[in-house]
């Protein structure tokens, strides 16, 4: 499927592109506040769409824990799982720590919040994968490095935008529910 918006109109400006190129975030949290959120802005996400520290309870069994999602990008400003449309998570990590750190945690997260895509960064790496919801291996879709971000901006944006982004889960909804031929 072609994904909807394939360029942002009008391009983030190259001052966006020179910010995020300068943001230098050691720590998990600064990672939260300071390079995801403004990405995500580019991408065409507002305020109201963006639940930092998103809780929510993971079981195994009998038993249960309460987890937190560091960034989870919703369709509309609902929210919660009964009403909300989880777009993209987003799982931060400290810088170093490479394209696949975190990588476990966040397939954890995406199987008990079901979102469309799930990323991974460490602010070098920004890591986007397609979750299949479970039954078959999720696939990595796109991987940025911060050094490329302004060539491979309309790539990332093509996947990750708010439109596309709620196009892919539903189709991928229709597909489970067995509503829509596979293709």
């Amino acid at each position: 499927m072609a994904a909807p918006g394939r360029h942002p109109e009008p391009r983030p400006a190259e001052e966006r592109f020179a910010h995020l190129a300068g943001v230098r975030p050691e720590s998990e949290r600064e990672m939260e506040m300071h390079f995801a959120p403004p990405l995500f802005e580019q991408l065409g996400y507002g305020e109201e769409q963006e639940a930092a520290g998103f809780g929510f309870v993971m079981r195994e069994g009998v038993r249960q824990h309460h987890a937190e999602a560091d960034l989870l990008y919703f369709a509309g400003d609902m929210h919660d799982m009964e009403t909300g449309d989880p777009l993209v998570l987003v799982e931060c990590k400290a810088a170093g720590k490479g394209p696949d750190g975190g990588l476990g945690q966040a397939r954890s997260y995406a199987f008990w919040l079901k979102p469309a895509y799930y990323v991974v960064t460490d602010g070098d790496y920004f890591t986007v994968w397609i979750y299949q919801g479970g039954a078959v291996p999720d696939v990595r879709v796109i991987e940025v490095r911060r050094a490329t971000l302004r060539e491979q901006f309309d790539e990332l944006y093509a996947v990750l935008n708010p439109e596309a982004a709620l196009a892919a889960r539903r189709q991928k909804i229709e597909l489970l529910a067995g509503t829509q031929p596979a293709r």
